[in-house]
């Protein structure tokens, strides 16, 4: 509240509905997020590693749909770029459910991720 000037939460849901890009908005917190989470604080905490254990979970559920056996893998975005410590996470995270990430660089647009699917399994 004392860095961004909001002493309502209507006030904070007003300015992330209202935000022209959701995302971006939420990427502003991100640094402060983060930060608490190296500083141990127990929320910042709670908030993140649910946050990667449904990121986890939701990328067993596609490999295991798609009947994937090497999950290559890249982040994108400034917290992907900017903190190492969610790489590391995420790794974890998906080792204790069976998943085995081999990270790539983030070379082409995201997009064309279904298209790549879609042409390996049409061709």
């Amino acid at each position: 509240k004392t860095n961004y000037k909001i002493t309502e939460r209507e006030e904070l849901l007003n300015q992330i509905y209202f935000a022209s890009s959701i995302q971006n908005y939420l990427g502003n917190y991100s640094k402060d997020l983060t930060e608490a989470y190296e500083a141990n604080e127990p929320y910042a905490i709670k908030i993140i590693d649910e946050s990667i254990e449904k990121l986890s979970k939701s990328i067993y559920q596609i490999v295991t749909y798609l009947d994937l056996k090497e999950i290559k893998f890249c982040g994108s975005g400034g917290l992907w770029k900017n903190w190492e410590t969610l790489k590391k996470l995420l790794n974890v995270s998906c080792e204790k459910i069976g998943v085995q990430l081999v990270w790539q660089k983030n070379e082409k647009p995201l997009c064309f991720g279904p298209y790549l699917v879609y042409f390996r399994n049409n061709n």
